[in-house]
């Protein structure tokens, strides 16, 4: 019970509390399905040479944020263990290459390797930026376990800041941050 109170996990509501109603709240889902083995995610060490991306699609009014930001994209690093979700208008192969670019930086290495989901835009966009992409399974979202999970982390915390701070909906781009 104290931990729900602490600096600490107000800051950042990780991992959930079950005393913490801020966690309660924002972080309901279905009961978990056992893992089953995966990517070696120590194996990497330097930013860039494998990561996951998978999109986030905020269907509902309510939910378009600020300038009508309503999609993102979730990176995740496995060498520095870095979480990034980048708002976008929309999923065209102009705002993903923008996110990628944002992400990865200019300076791109031909070794990158790229695990995401068979969305036309990440397709081309990785073919365009020259990356390695492998590719999950379509319609089977325990082949993309990982990057699923890290886009439940980041909309949690992102519920999280926004029910702790008092804004609405239409903020989430900022707290998502």
């Amino acid at each position: 019970k104290a931990d729900a109170r602490s600096l600490q996990h107000l800051m950042t509501h990780v991992p959930k509390n079950s005393h913490c109603h801020i966690c309660q709240r924002a972080k309901m889902e279905l009961p978990k399905s056992r893992r089953k083995g995966g990517v070696d995610r120590f194996k990497y060490d330097k930013f860039g040479e494998h990561f996951t991306v998978d999109s986030v699609d905020l269907h509902g009014l309510r939910n378009r944020g600020v300038g009508d930001m309503k999609n993102g994209l979730v990176f995740y690093d496995f060498g520095s263990r870095w979480l990034e979700c980048i708002p976008t208008h929309s999923r065209s192969e102009d705002d993903t290459r923008h996110a990628f670019l944002e992400f990865l930086g200019t300076d791109i290495k031909p070794e990158c390797t790229c695990y995401s989901d068979k969305a036309p835009e990440l397709m081309k966009v990785a073919k365009e930026l020259k990356l390695v992409a492998s590719y999950s399974t379509p319609g089977v979202p325990r082949s993309n376990s990982i990057a699923e999970s890290k886009v439940k982390l980041a909309l949690h915390g992102a519920r999280a800041a926004l029910l702790q701070a008092g804004l609405p909906a239409k903020y989430w781009l900022y707290a998502i941050k």
